[in-house]
């Protein structure tokens, strides 16, 4: 297969922009302690709480697929800009789930703004149909990958 075709390379090179068109838009240049992992985590957070689902540091990990230490760092860094804060759970006092803070759901109504322009930018021209097969193979190729690699899910 040639450099040209190579599928990996081109899914690099849109996370690439995807980022660049991130933490280029006012708010992030506003504050540059804030990253697209960060919005990401904040904003699947902010989603989880306000569907009623509990949502743990173990989540971040599968969904986001990181580490736990890098996950941990991540939160750590979230909860003490007091984005997010850390709850023991009434079950299983083992666990910790995340909700966002007041702060974090301001902050999370600018990140979806930012993010909602991302998304608009980089699927211009694409017909509904299109977006949905799209984002079928994007579910489709990340369950492909997933196997053999991740054993949380």
């Amino acid at each position: 297969m040639d450099g040209k075709n190579l599928y990996t390379r081109r899914v690099k090179c849109l996370q690439n922009l995807i980022k660049k068109n991130f933490e280029y838009s006012d708010y992030i240049k506003a504050n540059p302690d804030m990253t697209t992992t960060k919005g990401f985590i904040i904003g699947y957070i902010n989603w989880a709480n306000k569907e009623n689902r509990p949502v743990y540091q173990k989540d971040i990990e599968r969904d986001f697929q990181i580490s736990r230490s890098t996950a941990s760092e991540f939160l750590d860094s979230l909860e003490q800009s007091g984005i997010i804060k850390r709850v023991v759970d009434e079950v299983d006092q083992r666990k910790k789930q995340l909700f966002c803070t007041e702060k974090g759901h301001e902050l999370m109504s600018e990140l979806d703004q930012t993010m909602k322009e991302v998304n608009v930018k980089m699927l211009e021209g694409f017909s509904d149909e299109e977006k949905e097969v799209f984002k079928s193979l994007l579910e489709r190729m990340i369950n492909n990958l997933k196997k053999g690699v991740c054993n949380n899910d």
